[in-house]
């Protein structure tokens, strides 16, 4: 088992998160990078969630921070030309959640509004949802409720 974060003892979680903690600062080594980047080349410069989720069962980095280095690692390489035909992540389709994931958030966003990257990960774990999708639900709650407590 890998090193828990640490950062998981709050919010439900009970110290179980088995995403090792940053060193230096550093979310990806360079044994991390260079499994990334074998893959990079030889399998898929856009992985998708389940291969980021493969990716990071492997390499012990959230499926964020993998989404990250493939996004810089494309920027950088002046040779990947996107064509109509390339799936991009900006143009996702909204899922629509169930009754009972909305009640799980909604219950869950009245103990912590701001789960940090391990917790969304677990949260999106225990409901089958992407983390950026878990990501994006807790900003769109954090508007709703500021622009319904403070009205222009």
């Amino acid at each position: 088992m890998k090193p828990s974060c640490g950062t998981c003892r709050a919010d439900g979680l009970d110290g179980k998160c088995d995403y090792r903690a940053t060193v230096d600062g550093r979310a990806i080594t360079e044994e991390v990078k260079q499994a990334l980047e074998q893959f990079y080349q030889t399998r898929n410069k856009a992985p998708t969630y389940e291969e980021r989720l493969d990716l990071a069962k492997e390499t012990g980095c959230r499926t964020e921070d993998i989404k990250t280095w493939f996004n810089n690692r494309r920027r950088a390489d002046r040779s990947d030309v996107k064509t109509s035909s390339t799936p991009t992540d900006s143009k996702k389709k909204w899922k629509k959640m169930s009754k009972s994931q909305n009640n799980f958030l909604e219950d869950y966003v009245r103990r912590n509004d701001r789960p940090d990257g391990p917790q969304r990960d677990w949260i999106a774990g225990q409901l089958n949802l992407d983390t950026e999708y878990i990501h994006k639900w807790f900003d769109h709650t954090r508007q709703k409720y500021h622009r319904a407590n403070n009205p222009s």
